[in-house]
Formats: structure tokens, sequence, C-alpha cells
């Protein structure tokens, strides 16, 4: 293994000097660069050990700890939320946006309307949907749900199966389609036991029918915009054979 050298995440001091803003800038924060040196600046000013304090608010209640964060500079509902996830051991938190309002409105049933801007009324609820359906474990099923219902994630770990290329390969076209020998062969035979090879034969029939169901199961699961979309169809299919 070639040597790498690696770089602590500066501390609050690192970052509250008022040249980090342009530096920041230069390495692709952004609007964000201000808020980051800002906030350690403030962090700076209100306690002798900011690391520490930070570190402190996992052991403070989930209100408390929120209430802290939200004094900080540039830090919304949804930040703070995603500081006590991440960060402070919260794991029933969960941080809502619209796209998190959107799931919760197609997977959950939420019935709220979203007019303009995400209100902290609208907030709360999408939260306490979502938290009474996941419990205490929320802000993680909400990663995993976030995460899955993007497009960049919809194809991830998933094949991507060519539906005619597993019909060609899997049906038989001869059973499938019976020759006008075997439908004379078969009102002959209505009225008596069915021949072993005519149980055989039905029997492909049937297989070929069952792929047949499978494969456009699969080409319906290949057109799903979604990872979640995909995950449901993929079991309707299994519960149907």
């Amino acid at each position: 293994i070639p040597e790498q050298t690696f770089h602590p995440f500066p501390p609050p001091e690192a970052l509250a000097h008022p040249s980090v803003d342009s530096r920041l800038r230069e390495l692709g924060f952004g609007y964000r660069a201000k808020y980051i040196q800002k906030t350690a600046a403030l962090l700076c000013e209100r306690h002798k050990d900011p690391q520490n304090w930070l570190k402190s608010l996992r052991t403070k209640t989930i209100e408390e700890a929120r209430e802290a964060l939200l004094e900080l500079h540039g830090v919304g509902p949804k930040v703070a939320d995603c500081i006590l996830l991440m960060s402070l051991d919260k794991a029933s938190i969960v941080p809502v946006d619209t796209h998190v309002y959107q799931i919760a409105v197609k997977h959950y049933g939420l019935r709220a309307p979203l007019k303009g801007n995400m209100t902290p009324v609208l907030y709360a609820q999408v939260a306490q949907k979502l938290a009474g359906v996941w419990g205490d474990y929320a802000g993680w099923a909400h990663s995993v749900m976030f995460t899955a219902d993007l497009r960049s994630f919809a194809d991830f770990g998933l094949p991507s199966p060519s539906p005619s290329a597993s019909v060609s390969s899997k049906v038989d076209s001869s059973s499938v389609t019976p020759t006008k020998k075997r439908k004379a062969a078969s009102a002959k035979t209505s009225n008596s036991a069915p021949s072993p090879s005519k149980r055989a034969r039905q029997a492909d029939v049937e297989a070929s029918s069952t792929t047949l169901d499978v494969t456009a199961a699969v080409a319906d699961d290949a057109e799903a915009s979604t990872l979640v979309e995909r995950i449901k169809l993929r079991r309707r299919t299994r519960s149907s054979t």
C-alpha cells in the first residue's frame, strides 16, 4: 500500500479566521463558506473549548441540542436535524425538505399540501409521519429512502436485464404454438386420460407461460424510475409466482 497523508478535520479555531471564507470559496464551498467561517468564529467567542462543547451536545435532549444548534449562524431546522442525526447520535430524527416530503406523500400516504416553501408546521407533520412509521431509527431509514429515490442510484447494485434475450433463451416456441398435428391428437384424446407425453407438453407450456409473465415483470421493473419502485415490483412478482 503506497504511503498516503491524512489530515484531521480542522477544529473551529482553525476555521474562525476571516481569510477562511475566501479560501473555502476557492475550494468550491460557494455560499456556504461564509456560514462555516462565521459559525466557527461564534463558537470560539462563546466557548473556551468549542470542540468539547459540540461533543457535549450528545448528552443533551433532542430539544436542548436542537435549540443550541439553531443559534449558530446559517443553521436552520433541516441543517440542525442533519447534525443531530449524523453527528450527535440522535437516530430518530428525520431531516425534512421537499424531496423527503414527496417520499412521505408518495409512499406513506401523507395528505398535506405543499404551497410554496416548507413551513414549520408542514416540516413537523412530515417528520412526525415518518418517525411514526420507522420508529427509533427513523433518521437512518430516511437516509436509505432519500438515497434510493435519487435517479443516480436507481440502478445501483442491480443488474439490467434484457427482456428480449430472456424470452428468446427461455421460451420454447414449439411449446407455445402447437402444430395442427398436436391439435388433432389433443381433440382425439380429449375424453381420455392424458398420456405421459401430453402431460410433459402441458408442463412445457405452463413453464413457458410463467417465463413470459416473469419476463414481462422484469421489463416493467427495468422501466421503473426509482430503486424503491423496482424493489416493490420485484416483490409483487415473487408473490404472484
